[in-house]
């Protein structure tokens, strides 16, 4: 029959090792979302007026959308009480697509 009891230092190994990966994929992730942010063109500043003209309205966040495959700016727009998506993107500078935020 084998022994299953495992020392501290045999369970330890495993658990370190697990460790350094998610930190390389972290730094990798990292790494990734700054060569995207890099190609952008435009800046946040000028994506949000991107926006603005597409809704009319007030923008209350703005971000980089590193979610995607390409530089893309996510700006939230305020108009007749309703809440608005407008996807920008980050190297023309043109609106991709705008909709309503049904989730708030």
């Amino acid at each position: 029959m084998m022994n299953l009891r495992m020392t501290k230092k045999q369970l330890a190994l495993p658990l370190i090792a697990l460790g350094l990966m998610s930190m390389n994929s972290f730094a990798t992730e990292a790494e990734r979302d700054a060569k995207a942010l890099e190609a952008t063109k435009i800046t946040l500043t000028q994506a949000i007026d991107a926006a603005l003209k597409k809704v009319e309205g007030k923008a209350y966040d703005a971000s980089f959308e590193d979610d995607s495959l390409e530089p893309m700016y996510e700006v939230e727009v305020l108009k007749d009480g309703k809440s608005f998506q407008v996807y920008v993107d980050g190297v023309t500078g043109e609106v991709i697509r705008s909709r309503e935020d049904l989730d708030d």
